[in-house]
């Protein structure tokens, strides 16, 4: 077997990428860059056996791969500097109270000890450009060297994945990054589309409107009434209650954790204004001074569209994200149907929040409510997950949430997974997995975080003679993705439990009419046809990978039938080709999302995304395959004429930079985008927050 290593002193490359701001619109690739043709094709399964087949030459090689094992490895940074050398992306500690400045002029003042990035170094040394934030706005400006003093070298930090790797590879990052964009959108059109009320699916804001309307004589249905006053909705307020709901909304509105519209609710007033609103509806009805659930109730009960409204938002909102956590109206309904004296719920809410598995282990863990101020929720899930003493797998009434964190799993636990035994990786390969797995479970929750519980606590060659030379043919690993093939079908699943879901609550007819919003409006395809491009994207990426790994899929859905083809694998292949196209990969994904909040601190602790750094992964045989060659009249070539030779190649990955951390100020994504500009590296954009 030959044995191949990457050595660790190998330089890896960073790509440069330029830091751009996330533009109001969404970047759409010229109508005048063409398409790309894939070239690299889908191993074919012959006798059973995965086969590469390429082209030296006028000989045809065939590479069985069912005995393959690669290696993958990343190297280590390592960093040489001459003393009183500064470059951009270093951290920089500020010796003494100075001033960022433009020519003459004083831009702002920057106290002793502050840790900047420095973005520029002038052409003469003597000055280095940073950034800060002054009264809410970006400001940058020069900095003597003298001033200043190395504290480190960072990677420079990307906000998005625009610039993508040209060899037809689409990193774990990459895929992530293009889920992330289409779960938001596909949330922000559902969430919309819910409210208003589209094909079979009657609007959410038409049966509030209604139900206060038979409400506003009673003096116990004010959450309602404050609700439609967050949400924009035409509601008569009596008089005699206005002041108590004004007050409710101020209340509501002061505490930001609950209120401030974060995610993709900051794309345009009415996703704000809905977010508001249905965070008020998550309220425990029974703690809010004017709100009795079982008056609701009765008036829901009256209302028979109505409740028909509201029970099939629950099913939405619990199959869509999760099912709830607390007690709703239902059980009251019931008792009423039955002329029952219905029994109200401590903890009950009009529209509970949803269950997720980190609130859960928080809630589990700690009781007593009292958590370590030390607490890092991220490595506590990452190393149960590891260990298999947390299990993520999907539940019988588990929603799309669960199922998105369940394809998390093969990022820390790849050699548990069926592809898992047909590569192996240096410790920082898989440092990389694993930091893929807390950048994108935090993205994951920012798309969800509206429904979530939001909980509070306190703190070789032979030797032969032949005259004839021999023939070279050289051999490298080929992989169109990262080799986590299972997260990738989990993932292409999701997208089939969705599509099936909005098929049956809204109608396939309506999914047609659906068009996925951005930040700058609806995408042009309809969301079934967008579903359906998404399941097969993920799907073919695993059927890509596990071919290219010397593996024949055998992955089933829950219904037993193969999920994985060749025309997604073709649906995958064409994408990778052409990631410069794809709109969707220019997105900046910087955020944070709350995850609990400290009573005793009065700080939120918060899931902080960052952005991406990338590098180069070397991928080598960890054992060969085995090779045949057949010459240009299609016979097979002996091999002792043959000189085999079994290289390296290298892609590129993206790594999310993911940090958990307490807050005083919650950010929303524009705030938090401004604050990483101004400060560049991760440790001066977490030293300076609030």
């Amino acid at each position: 077997m030959l044995r191949m290593r990457v050595g660790a002193t190998v330089l890896f490359g960073v790509l440069a990428m330029a830091l751009s701001v996330f533009a109001t619109e969404v970047a759409r690739p010229p109508e005048d860059v063409p398409a790309r043709q894939a070239t690299v094709g889908l191993p074919e399964v012959i006798d059973g056996r995965p086969t590469r087949q390429f082209k030296s030459g006028e000989l045809t090689v065939n590479v069985d791969l069912s005995r393959q094992i690669l290696h993958l490895e990343l190297p280590k940074a390592e960093e040489w500097r001459q003393k009183g050398q500064f470059s951009a992306g270093d951290l920089i500690r500020v010796k003494r109270d100075s001033s960022l400045r433009r020519l003459t002029t004083v831009l702002a003042s920057v106290r002793a000890g502050r840790q900047l990035t420095v973005h520029r170094v002038h052409d003469d040394g003597k000055w280095v450009e940073a950034g800060v934030v002054a009264d809410g706005n970006l400001v940058r400006g020069w900095l003597a060297v003298d001033d200043v003093e190395f504290i480190a070298a960072e990677s420079s930090l990307q906000p998005s994945l625009k610039q993508a790797s040209g060899d037809e590879f689409a990193p774990a990052g990459t895929l992530a990054h293009k889920a992330k964009q289409f779960d938001d959108g596909l949330m922000a059109t559902i969430q919309q589309a819910a409210q208003d009320g589209h094909g079979k699916f009657v609007g959410k804001g038409a049966f509030l409107e209604r139900l206060a309307h038979n409400l506003s004589g009673e003096q116990s249905g004010k959450v309602i009434l404050a609700a439609c006053v967050l949400g924009k909705i035409p509601a008569q307020i009596p008089a005699a209650s206005k002041r108590e709901i004004d007050t409710l909304v101020t209340q509501f509105l002061a505490d930001p954790v609950r209120s401030k519209p974060i995610a993709f609710y900051t794309w345009n007033p009415k996703l704000s204004a809905l977010f508001q609103q249905d965070r008020m509806l998550q309220s425990d009805l029974t703690e809010i001074p004017g709100t009795n659930a079982l008056v609701i109730a009765r008036a829901l009960h009256g209302d028979p569209a109505g409740r028909q409204a509201y029970e099939a938002y629950l099913t939405l909102q619990s199959r869509l994200t999760n099912p709830q956590v607390a007690a709703d109206l239902r059980p009251l309904l019931a008792a009423l149907d039955e002329g029952n004296a219905p029994k109200v719920s401590k903890g009950t809410r009009f529209f509970p929040p949803s269950y997720s598995h980190e609130t859960d282990l928080l809630k589990r863990m700690f009781p007593d409510g009292v958590v370590p101020a030390n607490f890092q929720l991220m490595e506590e899930l990452v190393s149960r997950v590891k260990s298999g003493t947390l299990d993520l797998a999907p539940r019988p009434n588990s929603g799309w949430y669960d199922r998105q964190i369940w394809s998390l799993e093969p990022y820390v636990r790849p050699h548990q997974m069926p592809e898992g035994s047909r590569w192996t990786a240096n410790d920082e390969y898989h440092e990389h997995l694993t930091k893929l797995f807390k950048g994108v479970w935090a993205l994951a929750r920012e798309t969800h975080i509206k429904d979530l519980e939001l909980i509070a606590v306190a703190s070789e060659e032979a030797n032969f003679d032949q005259p004839k030379p021999k023939i070279k043919v050289r051999v490298e690993p080929q992989l169109s993705a990262e080799p986590v093939a299972t997260s990738y079908f989990r993932r292409g699943l999701g997208y089939r439990f969705v599509r099936n879901l909005l098929s049956e609550l809204f109608g396939d007819e309506s999914l047609k009419q659906l068009h996925r919003l951005t930040a700058a409006g609806p995408v042009a395809m309809n969301l079934d046809e967008e579903l359906r491009q998404m399941e097969a994207l993920f799907l073919g990426a695993s059927t890509t990978v596990t071919r290219q790994l010397g593996l024949v899929e055998k992955n089933e859905d829950q219904s037993g039938s193969v999920a994985a083809s060749d025309a997604g694998a073709e649906t995958y292949l064409n994408w990778a080709a052409n990631l410069h196209r794809d709109a969707d990969l220019g997105a900046d994904t910087r955020m944070m999302v709350p995850v609990y909040y400290d009573q005793t601190q009065k700080k939120t602790k918060v899931w902080a995304f960052l952005g991406w750094t990338t590098q180069r992964v070397y991928v080598s045989f960890e054992e060969s395959p085995e090779v045949s060659v057949r010459d240009k009249t299609d016979n097979p070539v002996a091999p002792e004429r043959l000189d085999i030779s079994f290289g390296a190649t290298s892609y590129t990955i993206a790594t999310p930079v993911f940090q958990e951390l307490f807050v005083s100020k919650l950010l929303n994504r524009d705030e938090f985008r401004k604050h990483c500009d101004a400060y560049g590296s991760m440790a001066a954009i977490l030293k300076n927050l609030e």
